[in-house]
């Protein structure tokens, strides 16, 4: 990074928080509409660029988060003491591909342009057979026999045999590309417009440079674009759909021989977790985690557009914001644990900063008594209810309630919410044995979310505005900031993480 970087290292390994304590109430009180409304500002600006990792915009939003919560009296949370976390990506993108198919010897026609395709390489050239495979894995969740060097083709939906993590899309891939499967292309198995499907196969061109991810040809297609395939191969896409959840399923053969010719921009790069700590009294008392991504999809308007910057204001400069907030709450107090603050990098591409954090945590993950994600909460209007994404996972729920409640808010008590529990940065805490949830009014009202991820959502039209709803999210900050007093401090929570004598934190 820059000398900026360098000098806010160094900072932060000297900084003492100088603030005047405040009692909790008037602590909470303070952040208002007024507060976050600076931060999206800038965050969300032209300047910034959309905020995509591995760019110049990308820095600048890393730097910003570091000195913000410097200036909160926090300290670098990072191993190195620094506030700045090295995550090694790799970003590859196609220039050229193409694939046909063929029978006998004789080209196919699909009539379907649907389908988004990358190699792993810089050039691939195959001639593989086309297999449908329904989900991936047969009822019992193994991988589907027989996939070896041919092009498979899943639904994206995680089946509804199995459950957890091995149902989910990630999951099955790396099984089928640990079975050899030398193409797997994901079908978005709902009748969704191919523009958002676009947007959302182009905007996941990023891995972590560690990770053995996907197979030699990965991509996405549209539902239009299956069916189109299975006409052309002879099949009913009706009966295989229904076949394809059958104790008996195993794939189904189409008979074809797929042609693929990609060449792809390879290019490696390191962006950054930003990661501040708020020291406790007690070390052995374990920690809570604040998290939430700053990045967005950078310039992903059309090419030749007049506006091209894909700003992400409510996603997720938003909760950035909060988490500023919160932090300048929080810094003026004292607690017994730990309390982090991580702002990912590369959400918008599978979680990819979250994972590593978990992989490469500066704590002790079994220690972490409490992780809160904060992501895309400029959209519930002021008195919105409180829903938990994460709702029944953890025993954290009858204490968010209660000091939800506490504040006047009321709760959204179904799991509607919990559709969303892989789509947050939370999920890659939660599938390690950590209790995360994400908290607030904005996954209440699922037709208002809809609404905005219908609309505006990775779009160029997720901008500032003077009339961006955030009476939503102060009342966000403002639970937050409850919760971490709660989760922070032994008295009121002794949680149920131990020490490394084995002792329960706080006896």
């Amino acid at each position: 990074m820059r000398n900026s970087y360098k000098k806010i290292i160094i900072a932060s390994l000297t900084a003492l928080a100088s603030s005047t304590f405040l009692s909790t109430g008037a602590i909470a009180q303070q952040i208002t509409v007024d507060d976050l409304r600076p931060h999206i500002k800038i965050l969300a600006s032209d300047e910034y660029e959309g905020r995509l990792p591995g760019t110049e915009g990308g820095i600048k939003t890393a730097e910003y988060m570091a000195q913000q919560w410097f200036e909160a009296g926090l300290i670098g949370g990072a191993k190195d003491g620094s506030f700045y976390q090295t995550v090694p990506l790799m970003n590859r993108t196609s220039n050229f591909g193409i694939v046909s198919y063929h029978n006998d010897s004789q080209p196919l026609e699909v009539r379907s342009n649907e389908i988004v395709i990358r190699g792993r390489e810089v050039s691939v050239k195959a001639s593989v057979p086309a297999v449908f495979g329904g989900y991936g894995v047969k009822k019992d969740g193994s991988v589907l026999d027989n996939v070896n060097g041919k092009a498979v083709y899943i639904f994206r939906t995680d089946p509804n045999f199995i459950s957890g993590e091995t149902a989910s899309l990630t999951s099955r891939i790396e099984k089928l590309r640990d079975a050899g499967a030398k193409a797997i292309i994901s079908i978005i198995d709902v009748d969704a417009p191919w523009e958002r499907i676009r947007r959302f196969a182009r905007g996941r061109p990023v891995s972590l440079q560690s990770s053995n991810d996907g197979a030699d040809i990965s991509g996405f297609a549209s539902l239009s674009y299956g069916k189109a395939l299975a006409k052309a191969a002879g099949v009913n896409w009706k009966k295989y759909v229904q076949a394809s959840s059958d104790d008996n399923f195993n794939g189904l053969d189409l008979g074809l021989t797929s042609y693929w010719n990609l060449r792809s921009n390879v290019r490696k790069f390191n962006s950054y977790n930003v990661i501040a700590k708020l020291p406790g009294n007690n070390p052995h008392a374990g920690a809570v985690v604040f998290t939430g991504h700053w990045d967005h999809t950078g310039l992903c308007g059309p090419v030749g557009a007049k506006d091209r910057i894909c700003n992400g204001a409510i996603d997720n400069a938003s909760g950035m914001a909060a988490l500023i907030e919160i932090a300048k709450k929080l810094g003026t107090q004292e607690f017994d644990r730990d309390i982090y603050f991580v702002g990912t990098t590369a959400e918008e591409s599978g979680l990819l900063g979250a994972y590593h954090f978990v992989d490469n945590s500066p704590v002790d993950i079994k220690k972490i008594v409490a992780a809160l994600n904060i992501d895309t909460i400029a959209i519930a209007p002021k008195g919105a209810k409180v829903a938990i994404i994460g709702r029944g996972t953890t025993d954290l729920d009858p204490i968010i309630e209660k000091i939800a409640v506490g504040l006047g808010r009321e709760i959204e008590s179904s799991t509607d919410a919990n559709a969303f529990i892989r789509r947050q940065d939370g999920w890659a805490l939660a599938s390690k044995g950590v209790p995360s949830v994400m908290v607030g009014g904005a996954f209440a009202d699922l037709d208002l979310l809809n609404k905005f991820l219908g609309s505006d959502y990775h779009t160029v039209r997720d901008e500032y505005s003077e009339k961006t709803e955030l009476g939503g999210a102060a009342e966000d900050a403002v639970l937050h900031v409850k919760l971490a007093e709660h989760f922070a401090n032994i008295s009121s929570f002794s949680g149920s993480k131990a020490d490394e004598s084995g002792n329960k934190a706080g006896e």
